[in-house]
């Protein structure tokens, strides 16, 4: 966990807890809100039950729940690899 935390804060760009989109693209696109909020649960997940992006993500990546599939739609669409516009 601390060198999720680490990477961060030093602005390593692939980061988990990094977000993929900036407020102003977020204020422009639903599909990034829709994809934003998904991830912001996964990391509030992963801080509060002290486990690590990839755990949180295999257990959505598991579920059956329709609200579990958005990762897999953030997946085939390259989403964790865009880099926010600034």
């Amino acid at each position: 966990m601390f060198n999720q935390l680490s990477g961060c804060l030093t602005g390593n760009k692939y980061d988990p807890l990094v977000a993929r989109s900036s407020i102003r693209e977020i204020a422009n696109n639903a599909v990034f809100v829709y994809y934003e909020t998904n991830l912001h649960a996964i990391r509030m997940s992963m801080l509060s039950r002290q486990i690590s992006f990839d755990q949180v993500v295999w257990e959505q990546l598991e579920s059956t729940a329709p609200s579990n599939q958005i990762y897999k739609k953030i997946i085939s669409v390259n989403y964790l690899e865009k880099h926010p516009l600034i």
